[in-house]
């Protein structure tokens, strides 16, 4: 067994052994690392990460859709939120030109996610055949905490899987919090992910995952991404969040294989207000 077979083993026994340990530890409350709605392409299609389109939600979303793509990208996300005074930056950059394939992110001014000063996560994913990929992502802030107003550092790690079941088919699953900084306010949950390719360019996407926020409930968001001409994307989509917050987003991009322009925005029924838009820029070489 040549040395690239062994790593290959290894890291698949090494899935297996994780999920069959987490499929036994219950899922409870803990701070909202923003896994998804983080840039403008996963806002616009219902914060969908689990089995979506590469891109900076992978980092935090699921590591394993980091596919080969072929190529180095840079990207900055400008987020306003109306929760917080305070809007946010995001810079990435990934790499899906290596057979290591890569992604890093880091926030400036995280307060929307209940974050203060920074938030970054760095995230790797490997090809284990030729329809599977698994991923591998560590993420840290510091948190603000809400009753004693002070706050600490939090770090994190989680697992992906994505399974291309066909060139419209695939599956994500995410485990969440494999490794927690502090397991009193870090729980381990799971989600899953399903993306279907329809006619017409068009792209369906649908995250079920646990709770962060609400212990043995789930979050569910769906969305759909549409490509009517070449150099224009839209995306709408859906969320039906566990503590009984309903969203609208929508976004569109405008580009090429050189970059493009992306806005995306969520709006709230409850509060009837758009909660949450961001404007972004991705650079491809």
């Amino acid at each position: 067994m040549d040395s690239r077979s062994r790593v290959l083993f290894l890291n698949t026994v090494l899935l297996a052994v994780l999920l069959l340990i987490c499929g036994s530890i219950p899922a409870a409350a803990e701070p909202l690392f923003p896994t998804d709605s983080l840039d403008a392409r996963s806002l616009g299609r219902g914060g969908t990460v689990i089995a979506s389109p590469g891109g900076i939600s992978s980092v935090l979303g699921n590591p394993a859709t980091l596919i080969p793509a072929g190529a180095f990208s840079m990207g900055l996300d400008y987020l306003t939120d109306q929760s917080v005074p305070q809007d946010s930056f995001v810079l990435s950059l990934i790499d899906t030109k290596s057979t290591l394939r890569g992604g890093l992110l880091f926030v400036t001014d995280p307060e929307f996610a209940g974050f203060e000063d920074y938030l970054w996560g760095l995230a790797f994913a490997q090809t284990l055949g030729d329809s599977l990929f698994i991923g591998e992502n560590f993420h840290s802030g510091k948190y603000r905490e809400p009753v004693s107003s002070g706050s600490r550092t939090l770090s994190a790690a989680d697992v992906g899987v994505l399974w291309a079941i066909s060139s419209k088919l695939s599956l994500g699953y995410v485990a969440r919090n494999l490794y927690r900084s502090d397991k009193d306010l870090l729980e381990f949950r799971n989600g899953l992910g399903l993306s279907v390719g329809l006619p017409w360019t068009i792209l369906l996407l649908v995250d079920y995952e646990e709770s962060p926020s609400v212990p043995e409930k789930e979050d569910l968001r769906a969305g759909i991404q549409f490509t009517p001409v070449k150099s224009l994307t839209g995306r709408i989509g859906y969320q039906n969040i566990a503590d009984d917050q309903t969203y609208y987003t929508a976004g569109l991009s405008f580009g090429d294989q050189k970059g493009s322009l992306n806005i995306g925005a969520s709006y709230s029924s409850e509060r009837d207000e758009f909660d949450r838009v961001i404007l972004g820029v991705f650079l491809n070489k």
